[in-house]
């Protein structure tokens, strides 16, 4: 992949209005890698892998939360909303001349979490009642 420099202002505001394609609620287990206090941010490694096939992910902490309790290294089940946001034939297209191929962008908004118990089973999954 080529680096990619400051990208022109049109791709930038077609990244920033692209529309919301599809949206649902999971639950799953994983540990968290990092926690980013100041960004209400998280990494996360799932056991399972999410919507966009990845298994690593960057998930946005209401900002009520507090994330001095999220401990890295410790595994949680967590209840979050994942959202794909189509981006726009062109900025795709320029992307690809860039050198990099992406088409979507997913993001990942927790809505609840707790400790894992020891042995749970893995798995994504929509939530009871959601």
């Amino acid at each position: 992949m080529s680096d990619v420099g400051p990208l022109p202002d049109w791709v930038a505001d077609g990244i920033r209005t692209a529309r919301m394609d599809e949206q649902s609620t999971m639950e799953g287990t994983g540990r968290v890698l990092d926690v980013y206090p100041e960004y209400f941010r998280m990494s996360v490694r799932m056991d399972e892998a999410v919507a966009d096939g990845t298994r690593t992910v960057a998930m946005e902490m209401p900002p009520e939360m507090d994330a001095a309790s999220v401990r890295k290294g410790m595994a949680y089940c967590l209840v979050f909303d994942q959202s794909r946001v189509m981006l726009g034939r062109e900025v795709a297209e320029f992307l690809r001349t860039e050198g990099v191929e992406i088409k979507s962008v997913y993001r990942f908004r927790l809505r609840g979490i707790r400790p894992a118990q020891v042995g749970a089973a893995a798995g994504l999954r929509r939530p009871s009642g959601a």
